[in-house]
């Protein structure tokens, strides 16, 4: 009986050793998809909603035209038009709530976000036909907690206030086009708070928000180079043929772009007719 109660323990101690390595590796500000997961697990999940309607990409966490940008841009449910709501991510503190330089009207939200890594394998693990090692242990989740800052910027209108203590889903504003933005969109930030300040962490933390939404199948309006660096619509715009030509941007995916119906309502024919011509050029 005392051998079978030390077996447990012992169990018990290398599931809590696991959790609390990697939440101490969260704290210290190291958290991506690569660097701080366990080795064998079935998935993961974060306890977090997407803020809008709209799963269409404006333009990718990333260098952006030489120049790092530090969220995703969300386009709006209806191109150019602006009102759509715009919910907290998760339950947690507006820190901001007012216009920032050129995030405009912008929120900032600090949250507590459970990550949970489902089914993770014990060391030696060997599956049986009970679904349990040689030991009778099985597959278990590994919940920890990471504390995030979400950012909404160029918003239209807020609905909030700095100081209040929201709850998941709650309207936090709408869609605009306020401050540095030239089109109605979300620009959509998620920085670790851990090891920073809390109340305005530094560029460094920003991470890229799509890796916390694994489930979610977004549309990217805009193409990839041969460097996988992304270029949106108007970023495309700003670029002559003999620029696109050597980024590698393929003929294909100018096509695809020119015959999307969203796009055609997201720019004006001329710009349209720019796009056709740079794909008349490309081979």
């Amino acid at each position: 009986m005392k051998r079978g109660f030390c077996f447990i323990l012992v169990c018990l101690m290398t599931i809590s050793s696991v959790a609390f390595a990697l939440e101490e590796n969260i704290k210290i500000g190291q958290e991506t998809l690569n660097d701080v997961e366990p080795q064998n697990y079935g998935g993961i999940y974060y306890d977090i909603i997407w803020p809008t309607t709209s799963t269409k990409i404006n333009s990718h966490f990333g260098m952006r035209g030489g120049a790092m940008h530090y969220g995703v841009d969300v386009a709006p449910v209806k191109a150019k038009v602006k009102g759509d709501k715009i919910s907290a991510i998760a339950a947690g503190k507006v820190m901001e709530a007012r216009s920032i330089g050129t995030y405009g009207n912008v929120v900032y939200l600090n949250s507590e976000i459970e990550k949970t890594y489902i089914g993770i394998e014990p060391e030696s693990y060997s599956e049986d036909d009970k679904g349990t090692n040689s030991k009778g242990i099985k597959p278990m989740d590994v919940t920890i907690t990471l504390l995030r800052q979400s950012r909404y910027a160029h918003l239209d209108t807020i609905s909030v206030t700095a100081g209040a203590n929201v709850n998941r889903g709650a309207k936090l504003g709408t869609m605009g086009t306020t401050g540095g933005s030239t089109g109605v969109h979300l620009h959509f930030e998620i920085r670790d708070i851990s090891s920073m300040d809390e109340k305005n962490p530094s560029n460094n933390a920003a991470r890229d928000p799509l890796i916390y939404y694994p489930n979610i199948s977004f549309q990217s309006l805009g193409v990839f180079d041969r460097k996988g660096n992304f270029y949106g619509v108007e970023d495309l715009l700003k670029l002559t043929q003999i620029e696109i030509a050597k980024l590698g941007i393929s003929k294909e995916d100018i096509n695809v772009l020119i015959t999307d119906d969203y796009v055609k309502e997201m720019i004006f024919e001329s710009d349209l007719n720019k796009l056709r011509i740079i794909s008349n050029y490309l081979k």
